[in-house]
């Protein structure tokens, strides 16, 4: 869906970067209401398996009026290793989001809480690497909706 970085296209300043900007919104049009008041209702977005955080962290610049659960499946420390993210970690959180790691998207009711309700969920489908994989990639697939349905 996007060709940039979600961080850069939700700063936008080039034509480029707001045209991007503007497509991503489109895709995004439901919490749009959150923002201009609409309902009054916060809506509740969950992001599963955004690996570095920089979509939640886009979502969350975009629409602060929404109220934002990111996840990811590595732990805090992986986390900070592979990505550097404790930056993006505090941002988020000072924007008002929860951030959850070690997350498994196809066990959301084990990470989460049964009781755990969200009013649109966002799956970064974090496919396994590589060719041949096809098998591992439909059954991750069909946990997470069989998960997500719960």
């Amino acid at each position: 869906m996007l060709d940039q970085d979600p961080i850069i296209v939700a700063e936008a300043s080039d034509d480029e970067s707001r045209e991007q900007r503007e497509r991503f919104l489109a895709n995004y049009k439901c919490l749009q209401e959150s923002e201009g008041g609409g309902s009054g209702a916060r809506k509740r977005v969950l992001v599963v398996g955004d690996g570095n955080l920089s979509f939640s962290l886009a979502l969350a610049r975009l629409f602060p009026n929404i109220e934002l659960v990111a996840t990811t499946l590595d732990s805090r420390a992986v986390l900070e290793e592979r990505y550097a993210s404790g930056e993006v970690v505090r941002e988020l959180e000072a924007l008002g989001a929860e951030v959850r790691d070690e997350v498994d998207g196809t066990a959301l009711g084990a990470a989460l809480g049964a009781s755990f309700r969200a009013d649109l969920i966002v799956f970064n489908f974090p496919h396994h690497p590589g060719k041949g994989y096809i098998q591992r990639n439909r059954a991750l697939l069909l946990g997470f909706l069989e998960s997500s349905a719960q």
